[in-house]
């Protein structure tokens, strides 16, 4: 595995996980206050 394909890795996994970071943290923004605490409580 050359140099440039193994950082073009490495950008697109943190930018997934910058996504799914996004996401989650817009999800309970949103949901939070309209769905009781319960429902995140196993989580």
């Amino acid at each position: 595995m050359s140099c440039s394909s193994n950082l073009r890795m490495k950008v697109q996994y943190a930018t997934g996980l910058a996504f799914l970071w996004a996401i989650s943290f817009i999800t309970n923004c949103i949901f939070r206050p309209i769905i009781p605490e319960d429902f995140f409580a196993p989580i």
